[in-house]
């Protein structure tokens, strides 16, 4: 009877220490899931961050290119403006002239 009692109480004390390994396992296991989501997470945000940077640095550099086109077009407006300006300033001396003649 008393051999039984040990051996009962060794098989318990045994299972125990295995449920205790499982749990300790398990929780193990539980944390580095944890982490590695976390991780995952990380760089996730850090992708859309460099992804939301790249479409500003984009829009801007089209601004910039837009805003130099337009400074061209209004300057070539002006140079010829200015020259059919000349041309007509020309026109009217040389008929001046002419009458003066």
């Amino acid at each position: 009877m008393m051999m039984m009692m040990m051996m009962m109480m060794m098989m318990m004390m045994m299972m125990m220490m295995m449920m205790m390994m499982m749990m300790m396992m398990m929780m193990m296991m539980m944390m580095m899931m944890m982490i590695m989501m976390m991780m995952m997470m990380m760089m996730m945000m850090m992708m859309m961050m460099m992804m939301m940077m790249m479409m500003m640095m984009m829009m801007m550099m089209m601004m910039m290119m837009m805003m130099m086109m337009m400074m061209m077009m209004m300057m070539m407006m002006m140079m010829m403006m200015m020259m059919i300006m000349m041309m007509m300033m020309m026109m009217m001396m040389m008929m001046m002239m002419m009458m003066m003649c």
